[in-house]
């Protein structure tokens, strides 16, 4: 019984040994082989952890690639719609400019819809600047000699 503990306190040992070597730590009374072992352990280690790390890229790039596919046809099917709904528009405008709405044909003139009207065809909106000044100024003179009394 007594052997037993005293070997797996030896495993023990052994092994916080080999784990304070594996973080670098008291490698100075290593013989080469064992820092030659220790060499070759970590870069298994190493080249674990890369290769590790590179099937997680790819698997990240692969359903970044799917992503894209799904995207590009999703964006393809959209631009199908839109030029077969701008299509229709169009011909609805096509039907419009023709004189038929709705599937029935009129003779529409554009004279209908064109009516002149006898005044001037620039479009002003408001009153004119002369027209307002002269108003204001006036009207302002006799609300403040009200406002003021």
């Amino acid at each position: 019984m007594r052997n037993a503990v005293s070997g797996h306190r030896n495993n023990e040992n052994q092994l916080r040994r080999i784990s304070r070597n594996y973080y670098g730590e008291e490698i100075d009374s290593l013989t080469t082989n064992e820092l030659e072992s220790l060499e070759r352990q970590l870069h298994c280690s190493l080249k674990q952890i890369r290769t590790i790390r590179t099937q997680s890229l790819l698997d990240k790039l692969y359903e970044q690639q799917k992503m894209e596919h799904q995207l590009y046809e999703s964006n393809k099917t959209l631009r199908l719609r839109l030029d077969e709904e701008s299509q229709a528009e169009a011909l609805q405008w096509d039907a419009h400019a023709n004189g038929m709405v709705y599937g029935h044909p009129h003779q529409m003139s554009r004279d209908a819809f064109y009516h002149p009207i006898g005044c001037e065809t620039t479009l002003q909106i408001g009153y004119q600047t002369e027209q307002m000044s002269a108003v204001t100024s006036t009207s302002m003179n006799h609300q403040m000699q009200g406002w003021l009394a």
